[in-house]
């Protein structure tokens, strides 16, 4: 016993044993428990078997985190809709099921789970005899028997379950599969793993009637700076703020974001962490450290800055809080992940619904090409939602702004062989092209930063064609955008 939880460690080492194993399992578990501030504990009698116990503390939790729901419960007799959302649960893996069901109950909805396609059909034909049809069905993609596409289109053909708001859901859907999804009437996707504000916020908006109101987020008290070098986050982060009634200031690199710091006294501080010259990680050391020659530094050096990045590893909130950070945020940034991590530090001014004249979201015309990820699309205009604010054409401004700077340099750096040129500029594109709903276009400069952080670079030239081809397709679409804007 005094040896189980010592790593490459087991019971019985004879070749006679009756499970394989490299003794790290009781090692792990004993470690996380440790690490979260509790304690292992065995106890074992021979013949009879062993138990393995763990105390843990726990805060409660406070019942203001509602606030940070996505979107108004289902539970709340001012959403939308009458009575909780039934929904259509249709996923073959069955703890990806369970845990879906769980995060669909736990948001107040009425949930029936099935395996497959086949299984869902026959559910919906079960219940056309009901008062209470159907309003929502979450299909998975790739299931046994009938996958999700294919589901979609023998509803499509049937036009009894018209009313039936379709999410379709994938861990690794083409764009190929997002268009026929769309083109057959699925209103909206999820990527897998799926998070729960994610899972909420897209099913209130595709249930959302023309009557509903907007979110009402809270209202937050402070000034904000904003150290981000990207021009099409800058305005997406801005607005987000903004809508929190907070006063924001910008600043394009991290020297500027210190002679910021310099100039007036912030509350909070976003800083990007991946930025060209000095980072995100060099400039927080300026500032905790705190005035001297070069910056005579006026906001204290105490007050709580959080870290922006694209680049989401595993175990980065502990390395970023370990250097300094009091937080860490993933881009691109959602509007429930940044009121949460936002209300940790500054105070709460004022709370509840806007004026209940405020005149309903509109939805944006369908896309006009493929290029562009409908339910982001929505997303910014929810941030806007009168336009009063003219923010998605100054988003489409600054990516395209964006486009005429850097896709030379692209073309240059490819020329010369410069890889931290092309690195560079693949990293930019790949941060604002998500925060305008470009997932092919992010996913492509995703692929091409890794493999020359690998240094893969065998067919580099063609990684960088498909970049740029996928640069004008979205450049063109965002422009059809435009123009029906205006």
């Amino acid at each position: 016993m005094p040896r189980l939880f010592t790593a490459f460690t087991q019971a019985h080492n004879g070749l006679s044993r009756e499970h394989d194993g490299v003794g790290l399992g009781l090692a792990i578990a004993g470690r996380l428990v440790e690490l979260m501030g509790g304690k292992v504990h065995v106890s074992s009698m021979q013949g009879v078997g062993s138990v393995f116990t763990f105390t843990v503390p726990f805060e409660a939790a406070q019942a203001s985190e509602d606030l940070f729901d996505a979107e108004p419960s289902q539970s709340d007799p001012d959403a939308s809709m009458s009575g909780p959302l039934r929904v259509l649960l249709v996923e073959d893996h069955a703890i990806s099921r369970q845990v879906l069901q769980q995060m669909l109950l736990g948001a107040g909805m009425q949930v029936t789970a099935v395996e497959n396609g086949q299984q869902a059909l026959n559910t919906l034909r079960e219940s056309e005899s009901s008062t209470r049809p159907f309003d929502v069905a979450l299909v998975d993609i790739h299931m046994p028997q009938l996958d999700g596409i294919s589901m979609g289109r023998v509803l499509k053909q049937d036009n009894r379950h018209h009313h039936l708001k379709l999410i379709l859901m994938s861990a690794s859907a083409s764009a190929d599969d997002v268009r026929q999804a769309q083109q057959i009437g699925f209103q909206g996707f999820l990527s897998k793993p799926v998070r729960q504000a994610e899972l909420r916020q897209l099913m209130a908006h595709v249930c959302r009637s023309s009557k509903e109101h907007s979110v009402a987020w809270p209202r937050l008290r402070g000034r904000v700076l904003v150290v981000e070098d990207n021009v099409v986050n800058q305005e997406v982060i801005g607005q987000m703020l903004r809508k929190l009634h907070l006063d924001v200031r910008m600043a394009g690199s991290a020297l500027q974001g210190l002679r910021a710091l310099c100039e007036h006294v912030f509350d909070l501080v976003l800083m990007d962490i991946m930025m060209p010259g000095m980072d995100g990680i060099e400039a927080l050391k300026w500032f905790r450290e705190g005035s001297d020659d070069q910056f005579k530094i006026i906001t204290p050096r105490t007050t709580p800055v959080v870290a922006v990045t694209a680049n989401a590893l595993e175990g980065d909130e502990a390395r970023f809080v370990a250097l300094g950070f009091n937080g860490y945020l993933s881009k691109p940034l959602r509007q429930g992940q940044l009121v949460h991590m936002l209300s940790k530090y500054l105070p709460l001014y004022e709370s509840g619904r806007p004026d209940a004249t405020a005149p309903a979201t509109p939805e944006l015309p369908t896309q006009p090409a493929f290029a562009l990820d409908q339910s982001a699309l929505n997303r910014l205009k929810e941030l806007d939602p009168r336009g009063e604010n003219h923010l998605i054409e100054r988003v489409i401004g600054a990516f395209q702004t964006s486009v005429a700077r850097l896709l030379p340099q692209l073309e240059e750096a490819r020329r010369v062989g410069d890889l931290s040129g092309v690195r560079h500029v693949a990293h930019t594109f790949k941060s604002s092209s998500a925060s305008i709903g470009a997932t092919e276009l992010s996913q492509r400069c995703t692929e091409l930063e890794t493999l020359i952080r690998q240094d893969q670079v065998d067919n580099l030239d063609e990684r960088v064609e498909g970049v740029r081809k996928e640069i004008a397709l979205v450049s063109q679409a965002l422009q059809t955008l435009l123009d029906r804007q205006i």
